[in-house]
């Protein structure tokens, strides 16, 4: 269902913290990644699709740097966010689809971008395909030390994601952020190859991929729709606000639309972790 909203109803009142008790410390913890994102891909004015938006705690922050936003999530009846915003008055400013995703994207024309963080069916799906690899591997050693191999025949993303990319326009923007089903580049070595070759399928130029540096598997995609690269605003400094403190905001970056794929070192990463772990318990 289809619900236009304020948005100063929707995230400037009290029942919103009454509701959703932890959302003032997810809006703190991803102010200045999410004003990051939207100062690199330039995103003031444009028309952006968040699936899986839930109570929108990151979208505030797009929403404060100008975004017009398109929200989606499943809202069963029984949930928090559907009775929320079921007591919420019409407005205007703000759209939000309380439905499966497969029936907002019917409803929808074009979109300038696409926004994903860590939506649960692709999520599933991704980590699912992960456990039936190592599962296979587990009796093979040199698997288990040159990594697995990320199946040709799986696509990386679900359906319901590669049928929202349709909605793109021409020199639009995908955005994809994972971490709970991200996939660690040292594990799964041909699996961002592939990504890239599977982004060209669907006409999609990838620009930038960053990973965290103590944890290759929470990853940040941007992708083009075409091949025009756009002008980008300063590099990404850090991502994904809420995580957890042994992991820290650190970030390295696994490609770059000019160099190409640059994979992670596996000794660093592990004496890079094993310092900061030290430190974050020793405070």
């Amino acid at each position: 269902m289809k619900y236009n909203i304020s948005p100063s109803d929707f995230w400037n009142n009290d029942q919103y913290y009454e509701y959703f008790p932890s959302v003032e410390k997810a809006i703190n913890d991803t102010k200045d990644p999410i004003n990051q994102l939207c100062l690199r891909y330039n995103l003031r004015s444009k028309r952006i699709l968040s699936l899986g938006s839930g109570n929108a705690f990151e979208e505030y922050w797009m929403y404060k740097n100008g975004v017009n936003l398109i929200l989606n999530d499943l809202g069963a009846d029984y949930s928090s966010l559907s009775k929320y915003i079921n007591n919420l008055p019409i407005g205007d400013g703000l759209t939000y689809y309380l439905e499966d995703a497969n029936e907002t994207i019917k409803k929808l024309n074009s979109i300038d971008a696409l926004y994903v963080s860590s939506f649960t069916p692709d999520e599933l799906r991704r980590g699912q395909i992960q456990r039936e690899v190592r599962l296979n591997n587990k009796k093979n050693l040199w698997r288990l030390i040159e990594g697995h191999t990320w199946p040709e025949d799986r696509h990386p993303y679900h359906k319901i994601i590669r049928d929202s990319i349709s909605l793109v326009k021409r020199d639009g923007l995908v955005i994809f952020q994972h971490y709970c089903g991200g996939i660690h580049p040292l594990k799964f070595k041909n699996y961002y190859p592939l990504l890239i070759k599977r982004f060209k399928e669907l006409d999609l130029t990838v620009i930038d991929i960053y990973a965290k540096r103590l944890n290759n598997s929470i990853i940040l995609i941007t992708a083009i729709k075409g091949d025009s690269i756009p002008k980008l605003g300063p590099e990404i400094r850090t991502f994904h606000g809420r995580c957890d403190p042994i992991i820290g905001k650190d970030i390295i970056k696994i490609f770059d639309y000019n160099s190409g794929y640059k994979q992670p070192k596996l000794l660093n990463t592990l004496f890079l972790k094993a310092i900061h772990t030290s430190k974050t318990l020793l405070k």
